[in-house]
């Protein structure tokens, strides 16, 4: 199948990395992968859509922060002086997962910085789908556990949403809920086609 698409994927989890390429394997898309922003400002060019996770390093193996995720985010529209133009972009985390590391002072911060741009929706910790120009943007910075439709069991590998529901309370804790990257695309990819 010919990639009709160039997609790059930003992510510092192995787990969420091998889920990604699991998922996207399907879809007629080239698909390339940075785990920092330094390795991701290097594949910026020519990609016509974009996700990325909101905690990631600055480079590979120092600590992550929302900070370099979020400054990815905005640096996305500009593109880094790609010539070809971004048809989608995606913020993709989870605020309730990393309780320990955004405080509700972080929150605010990103909130703030989101929704003072003038295309940015009020309500930035649901799921929406906004234009900037002729990109598409999708945030997914908020989902409930439950409202994942994969998760990743140590023991058992990637699990369905109804296999998640019958463990029990402590063993649904410690699974990592699987972003689902191949739904996103997909919006992605719909949601350019109608932009005029």
């Amino acid at each position: 199948m010919e990639p009709k698409y160039k997609v790059l994927v930003i992510e510092d989890s192995p787990i969420q990395l091998d889920w990604a390429k699991k998922e996207l394997s399907a879809m007629p898309v080239q698909v390339v992968f940075a785990s920092s922003f330094s390795e991701a400002r290097d594949k910026f060019k020519n990609q016509d859509f974009i996700l990325t996770d909101l905690e990631l390093p600055n480079h590979k193996g120092e600590q992550p922060s929302w900070e370099n995720g979020l400054r990815l985010f905005l640096a996305s529209l500009n593109r880094f002086g790609q010539k070809k133009e971004l048809k989608g972009l995606a913020l993709v985390s989870n605020l309730n997962l990393h309780g320990e590391t955004i405080s509700h002072e972080d929150r605010y911060e990103i909130s703030n910085r989101l929704t003072h741009i003038d295309w940015v929706c009020h309500k930035p910790y649901e799921n929406f789908e906004i234009r900037c120009g002729r990109v598409n943007i999708f945030l997914l910075l908020d989902l409930a556990r439950r409202e994942y439709p994969n998760h990743y069991h140590k023991r058992l590998g990637a699990i369905t949403r109804s296999q998640w529901e019958g463990l029990n309370e402590d063993e649904k804790e410690n699974c990592t809920p699987l972003k689902p990257w191949a739904t996103i695309l997909r919006t992605l990819i719909e949601g350019s086609k109608t932009v005029l």
